[in-house]
């Protein structure tokens, strides 16, 4: 299995203090119908800035403003027989706006979106609804 290292940035889109998610059409185990502050992969040779506002083009159909990068998560996959880490991942939220709410979802890949408060984020965590080390981006990027 490949050892791979992804920087990925994500959009923490905030409106009267709620986040927009995704439920994206994923194939991974960790991100599997579950409700994520939408990001994606930065392809080499893109910037952050580039691969953030390029991504929420695809997914949404609309262009964002990002207000403020935060420092990083990292997260790691490992493989499920042997233990090994096989993928490493710094995701890197950005507080952002929408220049426009006309969403047009690109549905291979976002099924739907909505805005949640932290306590409806905290309430989908509990029922396993949600990526991973989304809720601490929640607090960080809700508290400012």
């Amino acid at each position: 299995m490949p050892k791979e290292m992804y920087l990925v940035p994500c959009a923490a889109i905030v409106k009267d203090n709620k986040l927009l998610l995704g439920f994206k059409q994923s194939l991974s185990r960790h991100c599997f119908n579950k409700w994520e502050i939408l990001g994606g992969k930065a392809q080499f040779g893109q910037s952050y800035e580039e691969a953030l506002k390029s991504k929420m083009k695809q997914y949404l159909g609309v262009d964002i403003e990002i207000v403020e990068i935060f420092g990083h998560v990292y997260s790691v996959v490992t493989d499920a027989v042997k233990g090994d880490i096989t993928y490493h991942f710094y995701v890197i939220p950005a507080k952002c706006r929408v220049l426009s709410e006309n969403f047009k979802l690109d549905k291979n890949k976002v099924k739907e979106v909505g805005w949640f408060s932290y306590a409806e984020m905290e309430d989908l965590h509990k029922k396993g609804q949600l990526v991973g080390g989304d809720l601490n981006i929640a607090e960080l990027v809700l508290s400012k």
